[in-house]
């Protein structure tokens, strides 16, 4: 009977974390749901999406655009704007929308031709750098009403002191309390509430 009971009670723990998995997973939207036959990201879209398996170039207008990472490139993908790549000049490791912005966090240090560190803004009509300086790679985006969610490798961005976690405010970029001690590589929201994974052993000190 106790060997009875101890496998119930793991069968309803593994029960119980694969439901929380399944949920945390729908968080984040797959990119492909997000994009139009051409690979530019639909209207009216909000939140953030799973880019990986997708390299980033930019439309005829500069906007970004999106394709398999494995698909070959075209005869004539890099040939423009004096041969700079297009799009980001490194991998892109996720992107978050709001309202009519697009963010792109990474390993890049130029979006579009302008020096970006890590992570840009699409406005619409030009990319632009969010803030100066960050000291390690973004991995992961979020979006809480007008308010833009990094998550990486860096202990200061935009000149301000923020461990692995970092809020963007549409001017600034301020920490979240004591952050993490080590690596932020994913972002969920639900709701008002921000929740964060990765490799850190304490959040908030905790």
């Amino acid at each position: 009977m106790k060997h009875f009971n101890a496998f119930f009670a793991l069968a309803f723990i593994a029960t119980f974390f694969l439901s929380i998995t399944t949920n945390a997973q729908l968080t984040q939207q797959p990119l492909k749901a997000a994009l139009n036959p051409d690979g530019s990201l639909m209207s009216g879209l909000q939140g953030s999406f799973d880019s990986r398996g997708y390299r980033m170039s930019e439309g005829k207008n500069g906007e970004p655009c999106f394709s398999p990472a494995t698909s070959p490139l075209s005869a004539d993908d890099n040939w423009d704007s004096q041969f700079i790549f297009p799009g980001m000049n490194s991998t892109v490791n996720a992107v978050a929308v709001n309202g009519s912005d697009v963010y792109a966090g990474g390993l890049f240090t130029t979006a579009g031709g302008v020096g970006a560190n890590c992570i840009a803004k699409w406005d619409g009509t030009t990319w632009s750098t969010l803030g100066i300086g960050i000291n390690g790679y973004v991995y992961a985006l979020a979006v809480i009403g007008s308010n833009l969610y990094a998550g990486g490798t860096f202990t200061s961005i935009g000149g301000t002191s923020a461990n692995y976690v970092a809020k963007w405010n549409g001017t600034s970029w301020s920490a979240l309390g004591s952050g993490t001690n080590s690596n932020v590589v994913a972002l969920a929201v639900n709701g008002s509430d921000l929740y964060a994974g990765g490799s850190f052993t304490t959040a908030g000190g905790a």
